[in-house]
């Protein structure tokens, strides 16, 4: 949360694999609102 407020770095893009699970995440559940 620090990182968001610009109070700490941002570390998110050295943890590869939740990174790609929060991205798969997320586009299943655009998916689901968009429709397509």
């Amino acid at each position: 949360r620090q990182a968001y407020l610009g109070q700490e770095e941002d570390r998110l893009a050295s943890r590869a694999d939740q990174l790609e699970e929060f991205v798969h995440y997320v586009k299943g559940e655009i998916t689901k609102v968009v429709g397509k």
